[in-house]
């Protein structure tokens, strides 16, 4: 397929974990070529620049679709609208197309890390008598120095104090911030499994106010809380509870945090406990980003009915932080109207043609495009400048 009337490509992005696909589309342009033999369609419209791509969350628990006008914020957390310039349709069976340049923008990620007794436990059923703290503090801050160049990470624990139960005020270990991962670090590597009780419900109430502090008017900065946690809940409003009292606390809590727009992920640390899993799988449900099952069930030390990242050895810590940090962004392309004949389509990454297995439509409107395998990681990494959806004329498979 002829490359000709792509646009000169845009300054190389840096990389990073959540894209936008800015200065978005270069929608359904004018002619076919002559030599297709297609009818002219000079006046069949310019793109009014909505082409968007929305995260699906990775983690399985929500399907992002189009975003809407420009400066609203996508449903999966991702925008990616912007006015686009037009291009000339050219000869070689092309019939116009739509570009997303690729711009990257840190994802912001809020680490509610539990720091009750129980994380200095050995994990449940291990041989070796290393503790559930001592193999997590190690792991996150492993993936927080790997992705501190793309998350801008901040960081509370909970409980806090060494004495009262069920502590949980406004403070905040490490704001959120660029470049922050030697604090976060820091402040872990500080902190000791010795709070009272497991305050879930209200730590995550504080990061939801802490976030809301942050969040200024205009930001679509995408924010995640990614919530760490061995056990149970424990603790209501400050006070010891049963756990059928605290649990449906803890949930109700993850999901306002999700409303207000700050998606939960849920990593149960060592948890293999039928209640406890029962509440995790419950808060991770809530959360919005609730682990993937299936196929690729038990990469990260779940089961089929593991909704949240089970971990158990450090290696499946840093594994399901990994998973997490990666799951910010799928490579979903909306465009702004469906081609001419959907058979007869080419995605172009950089300069680069995308093998036609590697990407699907995701409904039978075929005004949305998925990208998959090898490309997607290329489009994660940062390392391309655009994708480029051409249209074929309808005598020229391009496909």
């Amino acid at each position: 397929m002829s490359n000709r009337g792509l646009i000169p490509k845009p300054p190389r992005a840096t990389a990073g974990v959540a894209f936008f696909h800015a200065a978005g589309a270069l929608a359904l342009l004018s002619a076919c070529s002559a030599a297709s033999g297609a009818s002219s369609k000079a006046d069949s419209g310019v793109s009014s620049g909505n082409g968007a791509s929305v995260s699906s969350g990775g983690g399985g628990g929500d399907n992002g679709g189009a975003a809407g006008g420009v400066g609203e914020m996508a449903s999966g957390g991702f925008l990616s609208v912007g006015h686009g310039t037009t291009d000339a349709a050219v000869s070689g069976g092309e019939c116009g197309g739509q570009t997303f340049p690729l711009a990257a923008k840190p994802a912001e990620l809020f680490l509610v890390f539990d720091r009750s007794g129980s994380m200095k436990d050995k994990p449940d059923g291990a041989k070796a008598s290393t503790s559930k703290w001592d193999l997590t503090v190690p792991a996150v801050e492993s993936v927080v120095t790997a992705t501190d160049a793309r998350v801008s990470w901040g960081l509370k624990t909970f409980p806090e104090g060494d004495t009262t139960s069920c502590v949980v005020t406004d403070q905040i270990d490490v704001p959120i911030a660029k470049m922050s991962g030697a604090m976060v670090n820091a402040a872990l590597t500080a902190a000791t499994p010795d709070g009272n009780g497991t305050p879930t419900g209200d730590a995550v109430k504080a990061a939801v106010k802490y976030l809301d502090s942050v969040t200024k008017a205009g930001d679509t900065s995408a924010k995640y809380i990614l919530l760490a946690t061995d056990g149970e809940p424990s603790c209501v409003d400050g006070a010891e509870k049963s756990q059928s009292t605290s649990t449906p606390y803890a949930v109700q809590a993850v999901a306002d945090a999700a409303k207000a727009g700050y998606p939960t992920f849920v990593v149960g640390v060592s948890t293999t406990k039928k209640s406890a899993t029962d509440a995790l799988n419950a808060m991770a449900v809530a959360g919005g980003k609730a682990r993937s099952v299936g196929a690729d069930a038990g990469a990260d030390g779940g089961t089929d009915t593991t909704k949240y990242y089970l971990a158990s050895t450090q290696d499946e810590l840093v594994a399901a932080f990994g998973a997490i940090t990666g799951a910010v962004l799928d490579c979903r392309f909306a465009l702004s109207s469906a081609p001419p004949d959907g058979q007869h389509v080419g995605v172009i990454l950089g300069a680069d043609r995308v093998p036609p297995d590697s990407w699907s439509y995701t409904d039978a409107t075929k005004t949305t495009i998925l990208v998959t395998g090898a490309a997607c990681d290329t489009i994660k990494s940062g390392t391309a400048d655009s994708v480029r959806i051409v249209f074929g004329c309808p005598t020229d498979p391009i496909r």
